[in-house]
């Protein structure tokens, strides 16, 4: 934890190695520094396996807390390259810093930075990304995460469900602190809780454990059923799990519920909606549910 490492700006074109992932650990409290000198193309190699735009790529997987990447002079000359030790590998970055020349200042019309270039078997996952210069109104730095997910061939892609030291902000709401995404929270575009107000002019973008109001009553409508009832929100995947021995949870499936998950049957937009599922064969059983926003994770 709190680690500052720098490959300087009088580097010859090595950057960072890791080629061999060790068995555990990471490097999340650990900021790295990289400069591209003019005329130099800084070679990078890693190791870290590639689990997807996932949460699950921070954890022992050398993922990195904080990575700026600052470009001295102008592509194609000057240039980070990034290299994988396999067939697919990945950095997972909580905080992604672009400076100078790498900065989304200097991308091209199709939005690919210029001073990023990537072997096809390593990817850059980020859970936040800011740029210098980005911003249009004040010319100050500017959160790019939305701008450059998916770039450079897809080597650039965003980690939205991950919320780490340098890419989480908290939103008080319902009486508790609750930890989001920063890039998300502030997105302008993105609507996570299906309301059809964007998250950052939503006082409450998320839907949250809080607002499940999850329960279950006897009915006997057929007889001797159980109702399971819980709050959810336009479009997201519902899934309705159950247990006897509080150890297996099983999805539930039946008449009443012939698939499982199902999306919210509610239309978009709109407000937090309550759905009933109907068990005829309750004995013995515990339930827990489970609601994925599918507007909260668009990539």
């Amino acid at each position: 934890n709190g680690n500052v490492w720098v490959v300087g700006s009088a580097s010859v074109g090595s950057g960072f190695n890791v080629p061999v992932k060790p068995v555990s650990g990471d490097l999340l409290g650990t900021t790295v520094t990289l400069f591209a000198p003019a005329n130099k193309k800084v070679v990078n190699t890693w190791a870290g396996v590639d689990l997807g735009a996932s949460p699950a790529g921070y954890t022992n997987n050398v993922a990195v807390g904080h990575l700026i990447l600052d470009a001295t002079a102008q592509a194609a000359g000057t240039q980070f390259y990034f290299n994988g030790t396999g067939a697919s590998n990945a950095i997972y970055v909580d905080r992604l810093e672009l400076l100078d020349y790498a900065s989304y200042t200097n991308h091209n019309a199709g939005g690919n930075l210029l001073a990023l270039a990537f072997n096809t078997n390593l990817v850059i996952y980020y859970a936040d990304a800011v740029a210098a210069g980005a911003d249009v109104h004040t010319g100050g730095s500017a959160d790019v995460s939305e701008q450059i997910n998916h770039k450079n061939g897809d080597h650039l892609r965003w980690v939205p469900a991950y919320a780490g030291y340098f890419s989480s902000t908290n939103i008080v709401y319902l009486g508790t602190t609750n930890t989001f995404n920063v890039a998300l929270a502030r997105s302008q575009y993105i609507d996570s809780n299906g309301n059809g107000i964007a998250n950052a002019f939503d006082p409450m973008p998320f839907f949250v454990q809080a607002m499940l109001n999850f329960t279950d009553y006897p009915t006997n409508n057929p007889p001797s059923s159980v109702a399971i009832s819980w709050n959810t929100v336009s479009l997201a995947a519902n899934f309705l799990f159950y247990t006897t021995d509080m150890t297996n949870w099983l999805l539930l499936t039946n008449i009443y519920i012939p698939t499982n998950p199902f999306v919210t049957p509610a239309p978009y937009p709109g407000p937090v909606t309550n759905v009933i599922v109907i068990d005829p064969d309750p004995s013995g059983r515990y339930y827990r549910v489970k609601v994925s926003p599918w507007l909260t994770y668009p990539y």
